[in-house]
């Protein structure tokens, strides 16, 4: 009997988390080739950014040139042999550096589910692997609008999420306000005034991670948290008041985890220094 040869190789990295390791390959042929990879689970180790699964991304390896290490291991029924290598340093067999490798397929599982299977084995071709570890990306928000329509509200706009796992896709946001008590402003905070002249606004956008910070400030009041479904990423706060400053924060959810917090947004309506006029009774920002 010929034994045909086909060949695989493998590579664990992981992005800004604790990479996971595939520790067991399986090879079956049930009517058709495929492969079964298994990797160590993973934790974000943050629980305000938790693990929302895992990517594994084939590709081919056009020309594959094997090192005399790689091992060989031959079906019980002889039907097929295969050739097989793990990555030992960082640098080689690196698939992103690799302007030659076809990407074949990207599969994506959720956090609970550490293992994929690629269907479309053929022989004859090497194969490169690569497990990366995924976590829900969080919203920001580009626009603001301050209306005046009989009563002040705030409009807030942020970027659309998705989840990228189809057994878990998102399902919405939460945009959470708190007031600021005592609030101190940055001289970098941009005021606005609307063109009717009946009050201005004062807005600072967090620029770092720990600026800000809700979740670490407890002299912060919490007055409503808001949902809107996938498909709506936006939402307006009505209860506004002149001279309190307002936080607001923006976090994407599926049924099983959230993302971090947006970075904050930080609002205060005043009453304006000069006289009123007529004219337009609302303002829009829109960040660059």
């Amino acid at each position: 009997m010929m034994k045909v040869l086909f060949a695989l190789t493998l590579v664990a990295l992981c992005q800004a988390l604790e990479r996971p390791t595939i520790f067991r390959t399986v090879i079956r042929n049930d009517n058709f080739l495929l492969f079964e990879f298994h990797w160590t689970p993973v934790e974000s180790g943050i629980w305000t950014d938790p693990l929302v699964g895992y990517k594994m991304r084939v590709w081919e390896v056009p020309n594959a040139v094997w090192d005399i290490k790689a091992k060989q291991y031959t079906s019980a029924d002889g039907e097929y042999d295969v050739l097989m290598e793990q990555q030992q340093g960082e640098e080689s067999m690196d698939a992103t550096k690799n302007s030659e490798l076809v990407l074949l397929q990207e599969i994506r599982t959720p956090a609970d589910l550490p293992s994929a299977a690629y269907l479309n084995v053929r022989r004859g071709v090497t194969y490169e692997i690569l497990a990366l570890c995924q976590a829900l990306e969080r919203p920001t928000i580009f626009r603001t609008v301050i209306r005046n329509d009989n009563f002040l509200l705030f409009e807030f706009h942020w970027t659309p999420v998705e989840s990228g796992i189809w057994t878990d896709p998102l399902v919405g946001y939460k945009m959470r306000v708190w007031e600021v008590p005592n609030a101190v402003w940055d001289i970098k905070a941009k005021q606005y005034a609307s063109a009717d002249g009946e009050y201005d606004v004062l807005m600072e956008q967090q620029q770092g991670e720990e600026s800000m910070d809700a979740s670490k400030n407890s002299e912060l009041v919490l007055l409503q948290e808001i949902r809107t479904p996938a498909d709506l990423p936006s939402a307006a706060y009505l209860n506004v008041r002149r001279g309190v400053t307002y936080e607001i924060r923006v976090s994407a959810f599926t049924k099983t985890h959230q993302s971090a917090y947006s970075l904050s947004t930080r609002l205060m309506v005043h009453p304006p220094a000069a006289a009123p006029s007529v004219g337009a009774r609302s303002i829009e920002i829109v960040m660059d």
